[in-house]
This record gives structure tokens, C-alpha cells and sequence, in this order.
């Protein structure tokens, strides 16, 4: 759904899902992406200031989550992800100045080679 943007559909599975997994755990960095993917999806349905806070909250509790060593290094890359979306929204709702300083910040996400 979400590839073929069948954004409305995506949405609504995305809400229960997300309402799911509040209850137990909502601190959960599964928890925190779904908001990041349920805030993008409503980004691509252009539903800008009820996607922004979502997609703040989730990036931030993920941020959290790797500062407290509780984001597994397996799920890294959501953290980057989650900027990305708040990048895209940003450029979508035509906010260029936040979406440059979530660009700036995604650069200090990426990993280094070394």
C-alpha cells in the first residue's frame, strides 16, 4: 500500500497499529517508527500539521533510544529514516529552511567509513 501510495488505506492500518502498540510498550523503538510511518503517510496525504508532530515525536524518542543505548544496531538506520521523512515533509509543505536543518542533521547521521 504504502509503495503503490494508497496513502488513506496505509493510514488507517498504520493508526491501529500504532494505538496497539502504545498501550504496552510506547516508549519501544517499534513504537516510535510507527509514528514516523504513520506521520509520512499522512505527509503523503498532505495532512502537514497532523503529521508533524508525529513525525517529531517518533524521530525524538528515537534519538532518546540511541542516546540511552536502547536502539538494538539493528534498527540504527530507522533513526536516519526518520529524519529523512521529516525532510520530506518539510520540502512538501514548503518549509525550505526546516527542511535544510533536518538535511544538516541527517548528514551527522549517516555513518562514517573508516
Amino acid at each position: 500500500m504504502l509503495d503503490t501510495q494508497q496513502f488513506e488505506q496505509a493510514a488507517k492500518q498504520l493508526r491501529e497499529g500504532l494505538t496497539l502498540r502504545q498501550q504496552p510498550a510506547p516508549e519501544d523503538w517499534s513504537t516510535l517508527n510507527a509514528q514516523t510511518l504513520l506521520g509520512a503517510r499522512l505527509a503523503g496525504q498532505r495532512e502537514f500539521a497532523d503529521a508533524e508532530p508525529l513525525l517529531l515525536s517518533g524521530y525524538a524518542g528515537l534519538k532518546a533510544a540511541e542516546s540511552n543505548k536502547r536502539l538494538p544496531a539493528a534498527v540504527r538506520p530507522r533513526l536516519p529514516e526518520a529524519a529523512q521523512r521529516l525532510i520530506d515533509l518539510y520540502t512538501a509543505w514548503d518549509k525550505p529552511a526546516e527542511a535544510e536543518k533536518w538535511k544538516a542533521l541527517l548528514k551527522d547521521l549517516q555513518p562514517t567509513k573508516e
